[in-house]
């Protein structure tokens, strides 16, 4: 893209912002946070496409953008200053620009627009903003590691406290450091309710209060095969995921959910990112939930949660590569011959074939690849996507091309999975969608 206007504004924040102008192949407004020389702002960005395009429709691309503090007076200005033609040259868009520079707030409302769309831009929003309740509480919903970036008084809090318990990634740390607080009986309730796995971290004589729930929960997680208890948080949620498993068969009007994720996990990544608490919490889907270290037990899985009912949605979870997905290897950085049976990978088309796993998942039913670089080289490669694709042919397949992980689902209105959004960006997913 070439520029065309460059405008530096002062921001309340750390640094600095820049509106940019630029000419590219559609329209977008947007804003991207970023860093000066160690100081911090927000650019806000507007790609124009090389036709050019109307007032109305860059009144329509900024409203999208929930600028709250650009009020409507403000858009209908700048519709009224071009009228209704093409901002199509040079004069008009430093025009545009110029007139830019004199109307937009760079305000509190910049800075939540901006974690609605990346919560990390809450590093950028400074005192008082990242004391901020609203604008802190979307930051943690858009991305949980925006928590470091949260005012230190709005930590020390113990409703932060809480929310951290809940959605920390790095949650064995913040436990160690803030286990006193665990002798508080109130704040100790509200944390193993949040977070069960909170018991691990209590003192003796908090601990002796959940002992014997907590472990009513691991045992019967293992009684399913279940080694991995850290990767659900609340016990409401668990409790689910043990009552779908243990009667795979009951009558349910919900779409079904199949959950298969990896025995191994080397560095932790799915217990720290995973979306289960999400699709279990939001109740359109029958969610449910298995763990496989072979090719074998990932098929006999599914095949067994679809012996009624057909899944509307399957998601694999395991590190992987372009040609597998790996359940139950130690080292998954490759995938020797001795030990394929710990993967599911390309090799295994004619055994999915021979034992009709395409019979499990209904028309219209969505694929998650939960697993790196899994589409990469999209449809002009032998990846693992494209292999699954040819399994189930009247579903979408959704795949990362490069190493990532699931930063969050996207629902219809009706609470069904219409896709994923990975760290990568929608640029480096692979999607392949059937009619």
């Amino acid at each position: 893209m070439i520029g065309y206007g460059v405008r530096q504004v002062g921001g309340p924040w750390d640094g600095n912002g820049f509106v940019r102008i630029y000419k590219d192949s559609s329209l977008s407004v947007c804003l991207q946070p970023i860093e000066y020389d160690y100081k911090f702002g927000i650019d806000l960005e507007i790609a124009l496409p090389n036709e050019g395009v109307t007032a109305s429709e860059l009144k329509s691309a900024f409203s999208q953008l929930d600028i709250t503090s650009l009020d409507e007076n403000t858009i209908e200005k700048i519709a009224e200053k071009n009228g209704n033609h093409l901002l199509d040259n040079e004069d008009e868009i430093n025009e545009l620009d110029q007139y830019l520079e004199s109307t937009l707030p760079f305000d509190r409302s910049f800075i939540l627009a901006s974690v609605k769309e990346d919560g990390l831009a809450l590093r950028f929003a400074g005192s008082p903003l990242n004391n901020d309740k609203e604008i802190v509480s979307i930051a943690l919903g858009n991305n949980t590691l925006a928590l470091q970036y949260a005012d230190p008084s709005y930590s020390a809090g113990k409703e932060f406290m809480k929310t951290r318990i809940k959605w920390d990634l790095d949650f064995e740390q913040f436990i160690y450091e803030y286990s006193p607080l665990l002798k508080n009986r109130e704040f100790a309730h509200d944390a193993f309710n949040i977070n069960f796995n909170a018991y691990e971290s209590m003192p003796a004589e908090t601990k002796i209060i959940y002992t014997k729930k907590y472990e009513s929960i691991i045992n019967e997680l293992k009684d399913l095969n279940i080694d991995f208890p850290k990767r659900f948080k609340s016990p409401e949620t668990v409790q689910k995921i043990i009552e779908n498993r243990k009667d795979l068969d009951a009558a349910d009007p919900r779409p079904l959910a199949v959950l298969i994720y990896t025995k191994r996990d080397y560095n932790g990544s799915f217990q720290a990112h995973n979306q289960i608490e999400t699709l279990v919490n939001m109740g359109h889907y029958r969610v449910v939930y298995f763990e496989a270290g072979t090719d074998e037990e990932v098929f006999n899985a599914l095949i067994r949660a679809t012996a009624v009912k057909q899944a509307k949605l399957l998601v694999l979870a395991g590190h992987g590569d372009q040609a597998y997905i790996s359940f139950g290897a130690n080292d998954p950085g490759s995938c020797p011959i001795e030990n394929e049976y710990k993967y599911v990978d390309v090799s295994d088309y004619c055994k999915m074939i021979k034992i009709g796993l395409s019979k499990c998942l209904a028309k219209e039913s969505i694929v998650i690849l939960e697993s790196c670089s899994t589409g990469k080289g999209k449809d002009k490669a032998t990846n693992i996507a494209n292999v699954i694709g040819n399994i189930f042919k009247y579903s979408a397949i959704i795949a990362p091309t490069e190493p990532a992980y699931i930063h969050q689902y996207q629902f219809d209105n009706d609470g069904n999975v219409t896709g994923v959004i990975y760290d990568i960006g929608p640029e480096k997913t692979y999607s392949i969608k059937k009619e």
